[in-house]
């Protein structure tokens, strides 16, 4: 019965040390390879209220015009979801998500 408490403590050691894998990268406009074929996956080692993230910014007045594009490791997340924000010079979309490299996509929509 020892054997088996010992066993299985080891194995929810390990799963939670694993962490949650996301795509992690970076892109800006002059090289779009993190928003069109993302290829880094990081194991994120960090807390339960942790989540895989994209981070898309463009300009207001040129929409699909990306400034920035980023994929990676989030801690503290809101609950799952998607957020977009605008002011006169930018429009920003922000995506969280928990699952396995959940974190695909352009961004600029839903998952």
């Amino acid at each position: 019965m020892r054997a088996v408490l010992v066993t299985f403590g080891l194995a929810v050691l390990v799963s939670m040390a694993q962490g949650l894998s996301c795509y992690t990268c970076f892109s800006t406009n002059d090289d779009l390879e993190c928003l069109n074929d993302p290829k880094d996956v990081t194991e994120c080692q960090i807390s339960e209220s942790s989540c895989c993230s994209i981070y898309r910014q463009e300009f207001a007045e040129d929409q699909g015009q990306i400034i920035s594009f980023t994929r990676g490791c989030q801690e503290e997340c809101p609950k799952d979801g998607f957020f977009d924000y605008s002011d006169s010079t930018f429009k920003i979309y922000v995506t969280y998500c928990s699952s396995e490299n959940c974190n695909t996509g352009p961004g600029n929509k839903p998952l």
